[in-house]
């Protein structure tokens, strides 16, 4: 059935549309985050500067839960957006992001807190400045919602459009 053929066609070519223009660009910009600082801090005792990377900010997040941290609850949110894109809910993924952007923003609350650096807490951090990682990480929520919206709100380009018959 050729017809088949070509609907199967445009239906890949689109979900590959969807890893290209929609997943990609927030992937490599969460990867991008990862390798940069998220935060600038401060040693408490020697006032000498240093930075959270935001790798350090993935591996070690959840224990943020301990300071009432909830920021990095949006990575999971964020990881579901990306499996509902792939899977063409883009209603669901449009929610994840949304919630997900919400609650990452709960990382600007950081900002003053202290942090133990090693496991006797001999040395503390205090968050002093943001860092470019944490924008970034921001970006990889925001830079897929507007292709998302929009292929919600005008459909999809490869799908055919349903004729008119006027009576």
């Amino acid at each position: 059935m050729p017809g088949a053929r070509s609907r199967r066609a445009g239906r890949s070519s689109s979900a590959k549309s969807d890893l290209q223009f929609i997943i990609l660009p927030s992937v490599l910009l969460f990867i991008a985050a990862c390798l940069l600082p998220a935060y600038q801090m401060v040693e408490i005792k020697s006032q000498e500067p240093d930075t959270l990377s935001g790798l350090t900010c993935l591996l070690f997040g959840w224990a943020g839960f301990f300071m009432r941290q909830i920021a990095w609850l949006a990575n999971v949110l964020l990881g579901v957006a990306w499996l509902a894109i792939r899977v063409r809910s883009y209603v669901t993924a449009i929610c994840m992001l949304l919630i997900g952007t919400l609650i990452a923003c709960h990382a600007f609350t950081f900002l003053g807190n202290v942090v133990w650096a090693d496991e006797a807490a001999a040395r503390r951090l205090r968050a002093v400045a943001f860092g470019v990682g944490l924008y970034l990480w921001l970006a990889s929520f925001l830079v897929p919602l507007f292709p998302l919206i929009w292929r919600v709100k005008y459909g999809d380009s490869n799908r055919e459009q349903p004729s008119r018959i006027s009576g």
